[in-house]
């Protein structure tokens, strides 16, 4: 599987997640860990919500030394992550190497991250947490500046955070 149909398959399994599955080939969440999870980020259709992407935590989780191709029918779970807009707590200044600002000042709001985990080959579901956004103000800002008239920033969630919630699931028996 290439990494963009990777992207696509992932996309699907989290939109779609009663008529898709992320790899039907994929090894059965079964027996002894390690079980290993691919994790994807959903991408809201309103672009005006911004924040840094989850990225620390997903290699955690993946096979020892994974790269962007590693072997999809190793994953047994898979985990779709859905920001969710909360209160406004406030504004927070991003700057940027890219983009078309050099900074930029937005809202800034708390947020929450349902966390979905799903058997690869099955789709079925084995797990649902909610997560707060905890990373500072200044770290939730995204990777390059944007003119998208009402733009507001989430608090993100850690990758670490991420990880700690996943990874009995990596470990324990299925």
């Amino acid at each position: 599987m290439s990494s963009e149909e990777a992207h696509e398959a992932r996309r699907a399994a989290c939109e779609q997640p009663k008529s898709r599955v992320y790899n039907p080939t994929s090894a059965p969440y079964a027996g002894p860990g390690p079980h290993y999870i691919d994790v994807y980020e959903v991408s809201l259709t309103n672009r005006r919500m911004q924040h840094s992407p989850i990225v620390a935590g997903e290699t955690k989780l993946l096979p020892p030394g994974s790269t962007l191709d590693f072997d999809h029918n190793l994953i047994q779970l898979f985990a779709c992550v859905v920001p969710v807009l909360g209160k406004r707590s406030g504004k927070v200044t991003c700057r940027f190497d890219r983009g078309v600002a050099k900074s930029r000042t937005w809202p800034l709001y708390e947020a929450t991250y349902r966390v979905t985990v799903r058997e690869a080959r099955t789709g079925r579901e084995v797990k649902v947490v909610t997560l707060r956004g905890t990373e500072s103000p200044e770290e939730s800002c995204p990777g390059f500046a944007t003119d998208d008239p009402g733009t507001v920033v989430a608090r993100s969630l850690t990758g670490d955070a991420l990880d700690k919630a996943l990874r009995p699931l990596l470990l324990a028996p299925a």
